[in-house]
């Protein structure tokens, strides 16, 4: 009895969380099934939290049928579900702020292994397949955003209409936060100069500037820099002066005397 309760919880908690971790991998790296694996991922999360709650209720009439530790192992996973099930209710199933699921997933597996090769005497052979199991989870964890980006990047080549394929690398560059002059050069016309002005407001690097021919943006680039310097309290009036467009310049001006 006490193996197999805990094993239903182990085996239970896992797949869950390996579902959610696929679920969140393909929908950063294929646009098309976001939505879908979104769902899946986020229901995924809420049924893995409620049911360990269910366990929890289960196991506090039965606990005298477990070990001290076993009951404390799952109790934690019971309440860790209690502290992160409000704040899955309430995030979007979309958007940025998505990845947060991926996240819980991720530290819930990891905390479940550590806590399993912690709470059970396990052979030497089952302790080296858990932690190979963890590593594996942080390698990937790690290399996510670096396999999302080269694929992304890729992919955007198949789009024969220019538009397209800008927004494809509009959204490779910023929604994954790479913000990479180097893809500003796949972009064109406007496009790509917003890019440069992008990447040098969020670098406050005044040297993406100079890849706008626009003087308009390019002027605007150089007063987010600016911005961005008067934030980390390098004000430099003679920035100001490089710009040629009235009304950034007197933003620029304005923002100085503040």
């Amino acid at each position: 009895m006490k193996k197999s309760v805990y094993t239903i919880n182990f085996i239970l908690n896992s797949i869950m969380s390996m579902i959610i971790l696929f679920s969140t991998f393909v929908s950063e790296s294929f646009s098309h099934a976001g939505a879908l694996f979104n769902l899946i991922s986020y229901f995924g999360s809420l049924l893995m939290a409620i049911v360990n709650l269910i366990f929890l209720i289960y196991y506090f009439f039965r606990r005298y049928e477990l070990s001290s530790k076993i009951y404390a192992f799952i109790a934690f996973f019971a309440y860790l579900s209690i502290l992160y099930l409000p704040y899955l209710t309430s995030i979007p199933i979309e958007g940025a702020s998505f990845k947060a699921v991926g996240i819980i997933a991720q530290l819930h597996l990891l905390i479940l292994i550590f806590g399993a090769i912690y709470f059970f005497n396990f052979s030497s052979k089952v302790r080296r397949i858990l932690l190979i199991v963890l590593l594996s989870v942080i390698v990937f964890n790690i290399s996510i955003p670096f396999i999302n980006r080269i694929q992304k990047v890729d992919s955007c080549e198949e789009f024969v209409d220019a538009s397209s394929r800008d927004q494809c690398y509009w959204e490779v560059n910023f929604m994954n936060g790479a913000y990479d002059p180097k893809i500003c050069q796949k972009l064109t016309n406007e496009s790509k100069e917003r890019c440069f002005l992008m990447v040098g407001k969020e670098r406050v690097d005044l040297s993406q500037c100079e890849s706008i021919s626009n003087q308009e943006i390019k002027d605007e680039c150089i007063l987010e820099v600016g911005i961005g310097l008067m934030r980390k309290g390098n004000s430099d009036i003679e920035l100001c002066g490089k710009i040629q467009t009235q009304e950034f310049k007197e933003d620029c001006m304005r923002l100085l005397k503040q």
